[in-house]
């Protein structure tokens, strides 16, 4: 039978989904700011995530409309937030 090494969903030891978690506002930031130097406006973007990227769409999207003042991405797809 075959295991998976690392279990998706982590585990106390790895810190699993937690630590992935605290990744999703500095890669926004860092998203949102490339995003803003290419003159990308944020009413063309469709932006799709699956599970904590779902939070990182959301991240980016509020990040581009709050900080940077461009305003509102067209769409978010949000497939199997947690």
């Amino acid at each position: 039978m075959v295991q998976s090494v690392v279990p998706s969903q982590g585990n106390v030891l790895n810190g699993g989904v937690f630590v992935a978690g605290s990744w999703i506002a500095p890669v926004a930031e860092v998203v949102a700011q490339q995003l803003k130097d290419w003159g990308i406006d944020p009413s063309s973007l469709n932006l799709v995530g699956h599970s904590l990227g779902t939070l990182l769409s959301s991240e980016i999207a509020w990040q581009l409309k709050n900080i940077h003042g461009l305003g509102d991405v067209g769409t978010i797809t949000a497939l199997d937030p947690p």
